[in-house]
């Protein structure tokens, strides 16, 4: 199933990130879902491009529940952002110290 943005920001505090969810996490799905309909390509597929294009990566997690939703994640792999879409993407975040 694909979320879509509203029900991403619907998600609950989940205890990990004191304070719960910050406006810049809902800042920068905005911005991937903007560059993802720029691009022809899907959320998951931005998430991906923008990981594997960061030097520290070495494996992603994908959670797909069926062989289609993990074929078109893949296509990510494909997708290489702009410096401009990923300092787009990157420009609201602030860190965070997580919980363990």
């Amino acid at each position: 199933m694909v979320m879509t943005l509203d029900q991403q920001f619907a998600l609950p505090y989940d205890g990990r990130i004191p304070g719960g969810r910050k406006d810049w996490h809902n800042t920068i799905i905005t911005r991937v879902e903007e560059i993802a309909l720029e691009r022809n390509a899907t959320m998951t597929q931005v998430a991906i491009a923008w990981s594997l294009g960061k030097e520290h990566v070495r494996a992603l997690v994908i959670n797909a529940p069926a062989t289609d939703q993990l074929l078109n994640a893949l296509g990510g792999m494909d997708l290489v952002l702009t410096a401009a879409e990923i300092q787009y993407l990157e420009e609201p975040y602030s860190s965070q110290i997580l919980r363990h």
